[in-house]
């Protein structure tokens, strides 16, 4: 299941990735071939790997919805953590959306 966290109180892409890191989400991954992949050492991980998604809308004041941003956080079984920014819009990844759709398929499905 993907969450949404409420009330993070952050007004920019970068303030908010600055808290998760202090929550030790400190891996930056990116979707590549329907894997993530670690920015840090290219260590690739498929779905079943996931343990948790969580996410943070980042609204800017006075800001255009094309310049909004979510931003995820993403808890794997052995215990890294890591995020994934995306926007939230129009202009988001359709291969990230797709893999968190089938990740949550994936994740109600073994209950």
């Amino acid at each position: 299941m993907v969450i949404e966290r409420l009330n993070h109180g952050c007004t920019t892409l970068l303030e908010a990735i600055n808290v998760v890191e202090k929550e030790g989400y400190i891996i930056q991954f990116t979707l590549i071939n329907n894997k993530l992949m670690s920015e840090i050492d290219n260590a690739e991980f498929h779905q079943k790997e996931i343990a948790s998604i969580s996410f943070l809308r980042i609204n800017a004041p006075l800001s255009e919805h094309d310049e909004e941003s979510i931003l995820y956080l993403i808890t794997l079984k052995n215990g890294v953590k890591g995020w994934i920014s995306d926007s939230y819009s129009i202009y988001a990844d359709a291969a990230l959306s797709d893999f968190l759709q089938d990740f949550e398929k994936y994740s109600s499905d073994k209950k």
